[in-house]
């Protein structure tokens, strides 16, 4: 039996496998590595620690969080290009207390398309695990989230990806600013979504340039006061707005092929299927528990 674990930031995910690399159980709560309340070993104790009594688990694979530099053990990254096999190489064990192995596994970096550093987490596992999934050595990849990662995969490697944080940007607008202090609905509203979508395209293409997202940003204020967008309307109208703006930005860094391999939860996946789909962009889905299960297989 083994432990594979997605230690987030603010998330702490277990699955208990059994000799087939099969998921019989799993655990989930809120010790992310930012929020830890005792140490690293404690709180996999805690989490873990009536599989580790009774199923005499061989090993522990930490992804994620874990190997950063404020995690259990530093494990620094892969270059890309990386593939599953080169990037467990790279994976460094832990001595412990538990008298268990204990493995962590490394980050990955890149140079975006933009020439800027990029760097990832915890995605990559997720990655090789989607790759898998759609039986293929190519693909385009979007893993939407509080930093939403766009990924070329090439020959079964991870080749390039870039990083866009609109769902921080969301969250920080949508909540602290003064737009945010319009908002007076905060369930979806496909309608008002797609009108953000469209006006951000719309704009792009009115001055054959893309639009500064600081000048959209501020629109969304002036419609609202200027009685041209309700204020029922204001979350989900800014949500379509960034992400228009990480699509139409997205498209600029890559090649963008017709296919996204998009890996998400059911949450965060109706947004994203919608605003690609009105960027004539076919989405393939694939849930991102089932392809972190995957990618564990290829790396453990």
């Amino acid at each position: 039996m083994r432990i594979a674990v997605d230690w987030g930031s603010s998330s702490f995910r277990a699955y208990l496998l059994d000799e087939q690399l099969n998921c019989v159980d799993k655990i989930s709560n809120a010790n992310g590595v930012f929020s830890l309340k005792s140490s690293f070993a404690d709180t996999l104790q805690e989490a873990c620690g009536e599989w580790l009594r009774e199923n005499g688990v061989e090993e522990v694979l930490l992804a994620g969080m874990a190997g950063s530099r404020n995690g259990w053990l530093e494990t620094g990254y892969s270059q890309c290009p990386v593939s599953a096999g080169q990037h467990r190489q790279a994976a460094l064990d832990i001595t412990n207390r538990l008298r268990i192995r204990i493995t962590v596994l490394p980050g990955v970096q890149a140079l975006s398309p933009s020439g800027f550093p990029d760097v990832m987490r915890g995605e990559e596992v997720q990655i090789f695990g989607a790759l898998e999934i759609s039986q293929s050595k190519e693909a385009f990849i979007c893993l939407p989230g509080t930093h939403s990662k766009w990924v070329e995969l090439q020959d079964g490697n991870i080749k390039s990806f870039a990083t866009l944080m609109t769902g921080e940007l969301f969250a920080l607008v949508s909540e602290y600013s003064s737009i945010g202090a319009l908002v007076t609905d905060t369930d979806f509203d496909k309608k008002s979504f797609l009108t953000g979508v469209r006006d951000q395209r719309q704009g792009s293409n009115l001055l054959n340039s893309k639009v500064g997202l600081t000048h959209s940003l501020f629109s969304v204020r002036a419609r609202t006061v200027s009685n041209s967008l309700e204020a029922t309307s204001v979350f989900s109208y800014l949500s379509g707005l960034l992400l228009a703006d990480e699509i139409a930005s997205v498209q600029n860094l890559f090649d963008l092929k017709k296919q996204v391999v998009l890996i998400s939860d059911e949450k965060l996946s109706q947004p994203y299927q919608i605003a690609l789909d009105s960027f004539g962009l076919q989405v393939k889905l694939i849930d991102s528990e089932e392809a972190f299960l995957q990618g564990i297989k290829l790396l453990i």
